[in-house]
């Protein structure tokens, strides 16, 4: 039944269930308590209208509980990580001076070498 001159239900709601149609609409059926013949109101967003419907009727449209799907969990917050620790002084890291050339760069090596040979 359509309850032309009514829209809201009377009373008490009891559901409220979202519906997604195969071309995305989402709507809200609002489900209203039981009434004393069995059967329930129910509106659409959307309509202007109360529907009246019975009891077996809303219980075929009620999702049972052991089929809703639970709700996403939030995303872990990503892990904090520290930077790596600076060099000390004096842990035998040089850094290499600016070169403009590559002789210079070869030279460079060079000279590191043989310091390193004459150090031992």
């Amino acid at each position: 039944d359509i309850l032309f001159d009514t829209t809201a239900i009377e009373g008490e709601t009891s559901a409220t269930i979202r519906v997604v149609n195969a071309q995305g609409e989402d709507f809200l059926l609002t489900v209203g308590a039981e009434l004393e013949d069995g059967s329930r109101q129910l509106t659409l967003s959307g309509k202007d209208q109360v529907f009246v419907v019975g009891g077996r009727d809303v219980a075929s449209i009620m999702p049972q509980v052991d089929v809703l799907k639970e709700p996403e969990p939030e995303p872990a917050p990503a892990p904090e990580v520290e930077p790596p620790p600076e060099p000390e002084s004096g842990t035998g890291i040089e850094s290499t001076p600016d070169v403009d050339d590559a002789a210079a760069a070869q030279e460079h090596v060079e000279t590191a070498a043989e310091e390193g040979a004459t150090e031992e």
